[in-house]
């Protein structure tokens, strides 16, 4: 787990610390990736994850056909539930998904490559219609130390309910019974912990409220509700 997270954390901040072609600072990850302040919440995959993927990526990348090939499949596996580090019974491609960000480390990367895997994403996501465009594109020319070439993805989606969901229920079973509370309320008022449930249900129902979100092609996370309204009424189908 630590390796897991010390990886995301180096892949994100790569572009701060080394030379790339397309270079990404925290700040455009934030500007490009969160369109709502409520809605700041990123779901990150890595590709390839785990040592048998790794060895696959560096086993297949040699000359330009190669290299086409590993970024095609960084692509795919980036998308796959496995490759998520948080836990969703919604997939990426199930979710609605309101941006998302690609970072990718590798040397000779072309952008051409990286470019025409987002144009099959962008035919595979639902996305708002206001957003078609809302990827954010960043490449490292330094390599990561556990392979060749690998990307992070960031995506602002409604797989992040399944994850406010699990918290809720576990947050109530113990609110009910009012366990666990005396450890904090000589440090702050009883209160904050309704002031903080009600918060969350708020989060939710911004992210619910997404365009086609009980339309999407294959249903919609968790809970069912928002249609169109809310902070997303003046925007188009999704």
């Amino acid at each position: 787990m630590n390796s897991v997270v010390a990886r995301l954390l180096t892949d994100l901040t790569a572009s701060m610390r080394f030379a790339g072609s397309l270079n990404v600072d925290l700040n455009e990850i934030t500007t490009n990736l969160v369109p709502f302040a409520k809605m700041h919440y990123l779901c990150p995959s890595l590709a390839p994850l785990g040592r048998q993927r790794m060895a696959r990526s560096a086993s297949s990348g040699s000359g330009q056909q190669g290299t086409a090939n590993v970024i095609k499949g960084l692509f795919k596996e980036a998308s796959h539930p496995s490759s998520q580090l948080i836990t969703s019974q919604t997939s990426l491609k199930s979710s609605n998904v309101i941006a998302c960000g690609l970072f990718l480390r590798g040397r000779n990367i072309p952008i051409s490559d990286v470019n025409a895997n987002v144009v099959r994403m962008q035919g595979e996501l639902v996305m708002p219609s206001w957003n078609r465009e809302g990827f954010k594109i960043g490449i490292c020319d330094v390599p990561s130390n556990e392979s060749p070439m690998s990307m992070l993805t960031l995506t602002n989606s409604t797989m992040i309910l399944d994850a406010f969901q699990s918290v809720k229920e576990r947050f109530e079973k113990l609110w009910r019974r009012k366990a666990m509370v005396h450890h904090y309320t000589n440090f702050i008022d009883e209160g904050l912990f309704g002031e903080a449930l009600e918060s969350l249900e708020d989060v939710m129902s911004a992210y619910k409220s997404v365009p086609g979100f009980n339309n999407n092609r294959n249903g919609g996370g968790v809970g069912g509700g928002g249609g169109r309204g809310g902070i997303w009424k003046t925007g188009g189908g999704g």
